[in-house]
């Protein structure tokens, strides 16, 4: 499968959203986030979104595309409160695009782009239990850090903060 990661584009607002919708309809365990409520966004919204994220150095989305849809997705904010740190949000690869190293070329993205941006560090929540997720970002250098929330869809199961502190540049 031919697939190209990049940043969002203005104007793709409904792939964006189209690529949303069915991360959270086939992986809702895995975000805080649901369907029911991102389905409810109006789509200008979602054009705002896009625009907003392809350019500049506080937030931005990566998609995974195949030559007829995405087939994964991947976000990064600066931290309001945590000078230094970006925060990676929102992982998903499709199921027939997984095991091709998607989910790697995507978290290089935030990183490459939160370096460029001055972040220091990237960190990221993740269920607990999500193995396959942390056995990822383990791979790609991120450390589980002390810090633990409940899930906010499923308070009896926790989600841990993970870290990657960057070298300098």
């Amino acid at each position: 499968m031919d697939i190209e990661i990049r940043r969002i584009e203005q104007g793709e607002g409904r792939r964006l959203r189209d690529v949303r919708l069915r991360a959270l309809r086939e992986s809702p365990g895995a975000f805080s986030s649901t369907f029911e409520e991102f389905e409810k966004r109006p789509l200008s919204e979602w054009e705002g979104v896009a625009t907003t994220r392809s350019a500049g150095n506080e937030e931005a989305t990566f998609v995974a595309t195949s030559p007829t849809e995405f087939v994964g997705l991947v976000g990064g904010f600066r931290s309001e409160d945590r000078a230094g740190v970006v925060e990676l949000t929102s992982m998903w690869v499709d199921p027939s695009a997984r095991g091709a190293g998607v989910g790697v070329r995507l978290i290089e993205a935030v990183v490459t782009w939160a370096r460029a941006a001055g972040a220091e560090r990237v960190d990221l929540w993740v269920v607990e239990g999500n193995d396959p997720a942390v056995a990822l970002y383990h791979r790609f250098g991120f450390a589980p850090t002390t810090d633990r929330e409940p899930y906010p869809n499923d308070p009896s199961r926790d989600e841990m903060r993970m870290t990657l502190t960057m070298a300098p540049a």
